[in-house]
C-alpha cells in the first residue's frame, strides 16, 4: 500500500468534498463512491482503480485528504491524484509516517 497526503496549495481558497468529488470522477470517468463521518470527516472510494482517501475537514472545506492506494501498480492512479489535485490548486505528498524529525 502507498500513502499520499494532499495539500492546498499556499494560498488556496477553501475547497468543499464536492468539488474534489465532481474532480475525481471526471478524471476517473467514474462516480466517486462517499461514506461520511461527520463531523471530523470522509472516506472517498475509486475502487476501480484502488483508491481511498480520508477527507479530513476544518468548518466546511477539506482540511487534507490521506489516500491509500492498494493497486499493485499504482501509477495510474498517482497520474490521476496528481492531476486532480492540480486542478484544485492542491499539492500531493508522500505520506511518510515513518520520517520523524529528529530533535537532537
Amino acid at each position: 500500500m502507498i500513502e499520499l497526503l494532499a495539500i492546498p496549495a499556499w494560498n488556496t481558497a477553501g475547497t468543499t468534498l464536492e468539488a474534489w468529488i465532481a474532480a475525481l470522477s471526471a478524471q476517473a470517468g467514474e462516480q466517486v463512491q462517499l461514506d461520511s463521518d461527520p463531523p471530523q470527516g470522509a472516506w472517498i472510494e475509486l475502487p476501480t482503480l484502488r483508491i481511498r482517501g480520508y477527507a479530513m475537514f476544518a468548518d466546511s472545506h477539506v482540511e487534507a485528504i490521506n489516500f491509500e492506494l492498494y493497486a499493485p501498480e499504482p501509477a495510474a492512479a498517482i497520474a490521476l491524484l496528481e492531476q486532480t489535485a492540480a486542478g484544485l490548486a492542491w499539492e500531493i505528498h508522500p505520506d511518510d509516517e515513518d520520517e520523524e524529525e529528529d530533535d537532537d
